[in-house]
C-alpha cells in the first residue's frame, strides 16, 4: 500500500513528543524522515506551557510547496496542560469529485444454480401458499437475498 505520491497534500498532526523548541538529535532524525516526504513543521510557538517549562511536542507537519498559504494559530482551551493548534489553509481549491456508484445483483448461470439448490433444502412442507403465503415468502426471499447479494461498482 502506498501512502505517499507527489500529488497527495500530505498534512500530519498529533502529539509527536519530540519538543520542536530545542534542538535534539530526536528532532533531527524526524526532520530528515519528514523531508523525504518534502514536509516541514507550521509550529513554531509552545504548545505545552507549565510552571517551569514550555514546549512544543505537539506539531502540524506541511508540504509547504502546496499549502505555501496558511497560519497556524493555538487554541487555548483550558482543559488540558496542552494547547490545541489550528491550521487554516487560505487559497485552497477543493475539487469534488463525485464518484458514481452502481447497485446491481449478480445474476448468472452460477449464481442461479446455487439459488435452486439452497430452495431444494427448504422444508417446504410446513408452507401453504394459501394460509400462511407470509412464511413462504420470507423463506424464499431469504434464499433470493443470498444467493443474489447486492454488488456495488463504480463507473
Amino acid at each position: 500500500m502506498q501512502i505517499y505520491t507527489n500529488t497527495t497534500n500530505l498534512i500530519i498532526c498529533g502529539d509527536i513528543n519530540i519538543n520542536y523548541l530545542k534542538s535534539s538529535n530526536y528532532k533531527t532524525q524526524l526532520d530528515y524522515l519528514l523531508a523525504s516526504y518534502n514536509l516541514s513543521t507550521a509550529v513554531d510557538f509552545p504548545t505545552r506551557i507549565t510552571k517551569n517549562t514550555c514546549t512544543a511536542i505537539d506539531n502540524i507537519f506541511t508540504d509547504k510547496t502546496k499549502n505555501s498559504d496558511y497560519t497556524v494559530e493555538p487554541i487555548i482551551n483550558g482543559l488540558s496542560d496542552r494547547d490545541a493548534q489550528e491550521l487554516v489553509l487560505h487559497n485552497v481549491l477543493i475539487i469534488n469529485q463525485k464518484t458514481q456508484f452502481m447497485v446491481n445483483r449478480l445474476i448468472n448461470d452460477t449464481t442461479i444454480a446455487q439459488f435452486k439448490l439452497n430452495l431444494s433444502y427448504e422444508n417446504w412442507s410446513d408452507i401453504y401458499v394459501d394460509t400462511n403465503f407470509r412464511n413462504f415468502l420470507n423463506t424464499y426471499l431469504r434464499n433470493f437475498y443470498h444467493s443474489f447479494p447486492y454488488k456495488k461498482s463504480t463507473y
